[in-house]
């Protein structure tokens, strides 16, 4: 920054005029002849001082020369400055489970149900008096006949399906739902019977059964039982059907049988067994006579299914999500961020990432992140953020929903609410302890690379998985492909806070005086020998700063000329240094500027250089810079040994 130059300048003008003027008064002899000519020309030798004021506050916007709006320096509401870049557009990945459909569901059962051989013409010989095949048979009537004789009566339930589209996400499979109608048609060849109340088709336990419609004379008992609760008639032109269910299929029941999810395969071998199976009969609705008595009445149960869908579930999901590196770039940093012995120990920074996880399961993020010159060279070593244990404080466990992550070196204050919306989960703090390291020394971008996000779960597939590695998928009503999304969304907040090791390094310059010391339309030559600028710097910014000064010339030049001399020391005659100060806390630092010149060298004198180091001070380490923080320079004056000359 330049500063006006009235705040050199003007005072200075003024102690040259009031000095000719007085040493024009006292120099008239009133005895000279003025006839004789006079030399127009005063010449002054000796010490020279004078006042030169005090600036204005340099706000430190100003001293630092940040431009807010070219810059990715921002100051929040408080003034607090802090480096702020947004990626353009998220990382992220998707995971495809491709639907499933068990393509031969039409062999679901492996007998197509049971068929069973009834001699009618035994049990009527066995309830009436009959002597020959002409014996009538009316108002006979056979009760409680087993039909099973009792015996054991089974039929298959065979599913063999290849789902090797799915086991690349899928490793275990828990509760599958189904889109499964299953129709069960009870007939007989002949005649009408009526079949008793109890009769049971227990499925296996593993399977689970709803009626599709109501019915007045059977249900589901125990999920997965199908009993008639009431006798029911069956007529040869009238068969008894009854539209069901297979909801679902347990596959934990079958763990250790070689069932279940099997390699790529779902294999499923069990059996339905009938029981209970009683009929009564008339043996008039099979003819009048005992030889119209059949000898293998045949009655079915028919069972088939009409499709077989699997619509979702709970399963163990381990997915493979591939995510492109990101690279945010940083922009146009003011010069005291990026010289070139510049150490930023940056206090706290943050990263923040947005997350969301359209999944079930929750899941691991982790990255490398590094700095980048200009070259897309590494800058120092890439920090690892994220764990493989999502109980450790550096872990990012993405729950499913939208999350916000808070990646600092020090755990920062977040604010939680009580309640959230659904799909929304409370802000989690991550640390980092090495992530000051990335912006040491600030780099050109950021880049996110070897993104992976991983599924942790507490059991494994050789010794079983536990009942919380398992999350419920639902598959899309019409019977598309299921599709999660993993993303992430994430801003660089790098508040200007500093630790104990930083070191910057910035140039300030103070111009305005070679108008002054070099006139070249008033006849005024300024001869210096030796000149002493006193000033007092007052300091409200929170760092420890060191100060020496160069000449500069009127193109902002360092004047490297031996004849001129310039230095900066403190009142006592030791470096000047300058303490942390803060707002309401301000420190001083009385100064001087010693300059030595000759008369030449002196006319490409414009001003001084203030070289500044910055340090860290220990009772400020954390503290922001803020806007409303100021270097203000007071109680300047100046007294020069040499002398003016002035063309009256």
């Amino acid at each position: 920054m330049k500063l006006k130059e009235t705040d050199l300048k003007k005072p200075f003008c003024m102690m040259l005029t009031a000095v000719s003027v007085f040493s024009l008064a006292s120099c008239v002899n009133e005895e000279y002849d003025l006839n004789k000519g006079i030399d127009m020309t005063i010449n002054i030798d000796g010490d020279i001082s004078a006042p030169l004021g005090s600036t204005e506050a340099i706000m430190i916007g100003d001293f630092l020369d940040i431009d807010e709006e070219n810059s990715v320096l921002l100051a929040d509401e408080t003034g607090d400055y802090s480096l702020h870049v947004e990626a353009e557009e998220p990382v992220g990945g998707n995971v495809i489970i491709p639907s499933v459909l068990i393509e031969d569901y039409e062999s679901l059962f492996g007998n197509g149900g049971f068929s069973l051989d009834v001699d009618v013409k035994h049990y009527v010989d066995a309830a009436g008096e009959i002597i020959g095949d002409e014996t009538p048979v009316e108002g006979i009537i056979v009760t409680d006949v087993d039909i099973l004789n009792g015996t054991r009566q089974t039929t298959d339930v065979i599913i063999r399906q290849d789902v090797s589209q799915i086991t690349d996400v899928v490793k275990a499979l828990g509760t599958i739902a189904l889109d499964a109608p299953l129709v069960l048609t009870l007939g007989i060849s002949e005649g009408e019977v009526t079949v008793n109340g109890g009769l049971k088709l227990t499925f296996p336990a593993c399977v689970g059964l709803s009626l599709s419609e109501s019915y007045d004379f059977c249900s589901i008992n125990e999920g997965h039982i199908l009993e008639f609760t009431s006798d029911v008639p069956v007529k040869s032109d009238s068969p008894v059907t009854i539209a069901l269910q297979m909801t679902s299929i347990d596959f934990t029941a079958l763990q250790g049988t070689q069932q279940g999810l099997v390699g790529n395969d779902i294999i499923v071998e069990q059996t339905i067994e009938l029981s209970h199976f009683l009929i009564d009969a008339e043996a008039s609705d099979f003819g009048s006579t005992f030889g119209d008595m059949p000898t293998d009445l045949q009655i079915s149960l028919d069972m088939r299914a009409l499709r077989m869908g699997v619509t979702g579930g709970t399963a163990v999901i381990d997915p493979s999500v591939e995510i492109e590196d990101g690279t945010v770039s940083v922009g146009e940093l003011p010069e005291f961020l990026t010289g070139e012995n510049v150490v930023l120990d940056i206090y706290n920074p943050v990263i923040r990432l947005d997350v969301k996880n359209s999944s079930p399961a929750s899941a691991l993020l982790s990255a490398k992140i590094q700095g980048y010159d200009a070259d897309g060279n590494g800058i120092g070593t890439a920090i690892t953020i994220g764990s493989s244990d999502k109980d450790a404080p550096d872990a990012i466990f993405m729950q499913p929903g939208s999350t916000s992550f808070y990646i600092s070196a020090r755990e920062i204050e977040l604010d939680i609410e009580d309640v959230y919306p659904l799909g929304e989960n409370p802000p989690c703090n991550v640390v980092v302890p090495d992530l000051p390291d990335i912006v040491r020394t600030i780099p050109y971008s950021i880049g996110f690379s070897d993104i992976s996000i991983v599924v942790p779960h507490e059991g494994n597939a050789e010794d079983g998985y536990e009942e919380s590695d398992y999350v419920m998928v639902v598959f899309p009503e019409d019977g598309s492909d299921l599709e999660y999304s993993f993303s992430a969304d994430y801003t660089i907040d790098v508040p200007l806070s500093f630790g104990e090791d930083l070191h910057i390094e910035y140039p300030y310059d103070i111009t305005g005086l070679n108008e002054t010391l070099s006139p070249d339309d008033n006849g005024t030559t300024i001869r210096i020998r030796q000149a002493q600028i006193k000033l007092t710097f007052v300091n409200t910014i929170p760092l420890d700063m060191g100060v020496t000064a160069s000449p500069i010339d009127v193109d902002g030049n360092v004047i490297s000329d031996q004849s001129l001399k310039v230095e900066l020391l403190s009142a006592d005659g030791g470096e000047a240094k300058i303490s942390a100060g803060t707002l309401g806390n301000e420190t001083s630092c009385p100064s001087v500027i010693n300059v030595e010149a000759d008369t030449e060298t002196l006319k490409k004198l414009d001003g001084f250089r203030l070289n500044i180091t910055g340090e860290a001070n220990e009772e400020y380490v954390g503290n922001a810079l803020n806007a409303n923080q100021y270097i203000r320079i007071i109680d300047m004056s100046v007294r020069i040994n040499g002398g003016v000359d002035m063309q009256l």
